[in-house]
Parts: C-alpha cells; sequence; structure tokens
C-alpha cells in the first residue's frame, strides 16, 4: 500500500498497481551554470525563506485563490503540491475534516512538518501523476 493511502485511507486508487509507491529517482547532479540551479535544488534554498519572506507573488494568489474556495466542513481533502503547507492549513481553517499533504520536495516537507496542525497529515511523493486516485 503506498504511503499516501496509509495517511489518507480515505482515499482509493484506480488499481492495485497504482496503490503501489513509484521509487524516488535518485538527485541529479547540479547543473549549475550562471544562476541556474535544479529545481530540487532551488526548493531546498526557497524553503525556509518560502513562508516567512513577503512575497508579492504568493500574496497574489492568496488574495485571488482564497475567496473562491468552498466551506469544506466535514469534508476530505487532498493538497497535492502543498510545500510548506500554507494552503493545508487554510483547508482545515475552512472546516475540513480530513487534510493530507502531499509534496515531492523533502525541504518544502520539513518546513510544513514543523507546523504543529500538519504533523502525520504530510506524505513525500514520487510523481504526483502516477498515484492513480479517482473521483469517488
Amino acid at each position: 500500500m503506498s504511503k499516501i493511502l496509509e495517511t489518507a485511507p480515505w482515499l482509493t486508487a484506480a488499481t492495485r498497481a497504482e496503490q503501489r509507491a513509484a521509487p524516488i529517482p535518485p538527485a541529479r547532479r547540479s547543473l549549475r551554470s550562471g544562476s541556474r540551479v535544479l529545481s530540487e535544488e532551488g526548493y531546498e534554498l526557497w524553503a525556509p525563506a518560502y513562508d516567512r519572506d513577503p512575497n508579492h507573488l504568493l500574496a497574489l494568489e492568496e488574495r485571488t485563490l482564497k475567496p473562491l474556495l468552498p466551506d469544506l466542513a466535514g469534508q476530505q481533502v487532498l493538497d497535492l503540491g502543498c510545500g510548506t503547507g500554507r494552503w493545508l492549513e487554510l483547508l482545515l481553517d475552512l472546516g475540513a475534516r480530513r487534510a493530507v499533504g502531499v509534496d515531492r520536495s523533502r525541504a518544502m516537507l520539513r518546513v510544513a512538518a514543523t507546523k504543529p496542525r500538519l504533523r502525520g497529515r504530510l506524505v513525500e511523493a514520487v510523481d504526483i501523476l502516477s498515484i492513480g486516485l479517482r473521483v469517488m
């Protein structure tokens, strides 16, 4: 059974084969040339400051998307690409009964794991597209 389904048994996979988590591919070595870095390195560098430092793009995202979210009282939610868990916390504030955050970045999940409300709700994913979930 995949780590996601262990953490969120209320989610269902389309087939047994899709329930098995794919192995995490090894991190590639840096191909730094000038100011370019691999995404894994970028998230490693950005994670500690992601929630802490002012960011106009994140502020715009929140101002635009937050009013569009429905009342989630009693709902079960899955935040794919949860990063530091900023939206996962908001989904809990909106009444989600069960909430799980999935991300590929260990650095972002380390930051999310420091938030008491998110402990036990986070899963490191490999390839989110290979999860094979279906809506019930």
